[in-house]
């Protein structure tokens, strides 16, 4: 036996149409290559040859595609913003706060700095920082001036 194993044949009655248009002498019946070559040698529909990733899917190992991993933050900047928004915050509730607003600025600028050093990502908390930490400082600066002033002005 030459030709597909039982069971892979045309239904019963199958075969070239008859006239001049058949199938060419020597060919047999549509649907079937050289003698010799049985059914594809490959899995179910849906499966590439072995060892490749089935259809649909990236090349293994490159994670989902457009999907770029977050740059890691810069710590300091996390340490800056939060100091400034305490300081801004015991500002408003007590009415004072001397260093958690200048030092949440500070650290807003040396997380800066740091980050153009080692590229690690957080610039936007650390500019937050900085310019919360200088504005509660400008509020305990304009604070304590109008303090001083109404003391001043009471006892002349």
């Amino acid at each position: 036996g030459y030709g597909p194993p039982p069971g892979y044949g045309p239904p019963p009655g199958y075969g070239p149409p008859p006239g001049p248009f058949g199938s060419p002498p020597g060919y047999g019946p549509p649907g079937y290559g050289s003698p010799g070559y049985g059914p594809p040698g490959y899995g179910p529909p849906g499966y590439g040859p072995p060892g490749y990733a089935p259809p649909g899917y990236g090349p293994p190992g490159y994670g989902w595609p457009g999907y770029v991993p977050p740059t890691p933050s810069e710590p300091m900047a996390l340490g800056a913003f939060l100091t400034s928004l305490i300081g801004l915050v015991m500002t408003f509730a007590t009415g004072f706060s001397i260093l958690a607003c200048p030092v949440g600025a500070v650290l807003g600028h040396v997380a800066l700095r740091r980050m153009a050093e080692n590229g690690k990502g957080g610039r936007g908390l650390a500019l937050a920082g900085i310019i919360i930490g200088w504005f509660g400082t400008a509020l305990v600066v304009l604070g304590t001036a109008i303090l001083i002033a109404v003391i001043w002005a009471a006892n002349s």
